[in-house]
C-alpha cells in the first residue's frame, strides 16, 4: 500500500474539486445575471462574459482534474489527456441531463471523478487500483441514482468522490 501517493491523491482530488466547483459557480453566476430577478436581465452577453464562459471555465474544469491526475502520478501527456476527457464529459452530461440541472450537476462531478481517476490509472500496470477506483466510482453513480432527493447525497456523493477514488487509487498503487 503506497499511503504517501493517497495522501497527495486526496489533496489533489481536493484541489481538482475546488477549482471545477468554482468553475461551476462561475458560470452559474453569469446566467443568474441574465435573469429577470437579477440585474434585469439582458439578453445578450459582454465580450467579457463570453469570454469567461467559452475560455476561462472550460479551462478550469480542465485544470482540476489534470493536478489531480498529477498527484496520482500520471505523466504530463495523460493529465492533459484526463483534463480534456473530463471537460468532454462534463459537456455530454449537462446536455443529456434533462430538466433536473442539479441531477446533472450530481452527476457530472461524479462522472468527472471516475473519468480522472481512470485516465490516470487506466492502461498502466496497477491493475488493481484502476479496479478498486472503478468499483468505487459505480457505486458512486449508484447512490446519486439511489438518492436523486437526499441531501446528503446531494452534497456528500460528489465531494466523497472526488476525494475517496484518488485517494483509492494512490493507496493501491505499485510503489
Amino acid at each position: 500500500m503506497n499511503w504517501r501517493r493517497a495522501a497527495y491523491a486526496i489533496g489533489g482530488g481536493a484541489l481538482g474539486f475546488c477549482i471545477v466547483l468554482a468553475a461551476n459557480f462561475i458560470s452559474v453566476l453569469i446566467g443568474l445575471s441574465h435573469m429577470d430577478f437579477i440585474g434585469g436581465g439582458s439578453t445578450s452577453a459582454t465580450p467579457w462574459e463570453t469570454f469567461v464562459v467559452y475560455i476561462v471555465v472550460p479551462v478550469m474544469i480542465c485544470l482540476g482534474p489534470m493536478l489531480t491526475a498529477r498527484s496520482l502520478g500520471a505523466t504530463w501527456r495523460r493529465s492533459v489527456i484526463s483534463g480534456i476527457a473530463t471537460v468532454l464529459v462534463v459537456v455530454f452530461v449537462f446536455e443529456n441531463s434533462g430538466p433536473e440541472l442539479y441531477f446533472g450537476e450530481k452527476l457530472v462531478f461524479v462522472f468527472s471523478a471516475i473519468t480522472v481517476v481512470l485516465t490516470a490509472t487506466l492502461f498502466r500496470a496497477e491493475t488493481d487500483s484502476t479496479t478498486l477506483a472503478a468499483t468505487i466510482g459505480l457505486a458512486a453513480l449508484l447512490a446519486v441514482g439511489v438518492f436523486p432527493d437526499n441531501p446528503f447525497a446531494n452534497f456528500a456523493v460528489p465531494i466523497l468522490a472526488w476525494l475517496l477514488l484518488p485517494a483509492v487509487a494512490g493507496l493501491f498503487q505499485r510503489t
